[in-house]
């Protein structure tokens, strides 16, 4: 779809749902009025400033605090915005073609789950299954991936024990979260957000160095004891 098309799409469009969503308020129907804000924020994939993204992750890539996905499904609905964002993003307008996937735990009524990568940060098996180096630590947790080096074994997401790697048919590669966030700010109803991860390892490993080192200096050193005249060497 092209630019001009998408921004004329978006200008036809988002006066009627505004006074949809007026008038479904009015009538308080807070079900529909929630698929109508989906549909509206969806239409943002269209128009949103792809200069102003690529700024983001830079910025990201950048800091000094690392960043991972969150999630709480309590207020989910099931819409897949996040889905079809993630999808978007890889040139794909598919729900197979997404890093992040919602869906229930059985039957209408029950709670939504989210699959998704959780962002490990020891004994990633996704990681450590990958015999190109298609797959490299991710600051924060998680991985990244690199297309280049990928041979489509899969091993990864075999790996992977909640399911949260996928992969692709039609993009012939595994479909990893990166943990970008451009996922969160569709969400409806604020399910996902991002989380600062300090690096709690390296600290530790710095006060463990530390402690180690301290201990050489301050230990006194053992003296050696020798016999004296007339007594036999144990």
């Amino acid at each position: 779809m092209s630019e001009c098309l998408s921004l004329k799409l978006s200008e036809c469009l988002t006066p009627i749902l505004n006074e949809c969503l007026t008038l479904i308020s009015i009538r308080g129907q807070t079900l529909i009025t929630t698929h109508f804000t989906c549909i509206k924020n969806f239409l943002k994939l269209f128009t949103f400033d792809r200069v102003e993204i690529t700024r983001k992750k830079k910025r990201e890539v950048g800091s000094t605090v690392a960043k991972r996905l969150r999630y709480n499904m309590n207020a989910c609905i099931g819409c897949q915005t996040c889905s079809l964002v993630c999808s978007t993003l890889l040139g794909q307008h598919s729900l197979s073609e997404s890093a992040i996937y919602i869906k229930t735990k059985g039957g209408l009524q029950s709670p939504y789950v989210c699959v998704v990568c959780v962002a490990c940060k020891e004994n990633i098996a996704c990681l450590e299954a990958c015999r190109t180096g298609a797959l490299r630590a991710r600051p924060g947790g998680g991985v990244l991936f690199d297309k280049s080096k990928c041979i489509s074994c899969r091993l990864c997401v075999k790996a992977c024990a909640i399911g949260a790697v996928q992969y692709s048919e039609k993009l012939d590669q595994p479909v990893i979260c990166r943990h970008c966030g451009t996922c969160t700010r569709f969400c409806p109803h604020q399910c996902l957000w991002m989380e600062e991860v300090e690096e709690i390892a390296e600290v530790v490993e710095a006060i463990e160095a530390e402690a180690l080192e301290t201990s050489k200096t301050s230990s006194p050193t053992p003296e050696t004891t020798h016999p004296k005249e007339g007594e036999a060497k144990s």
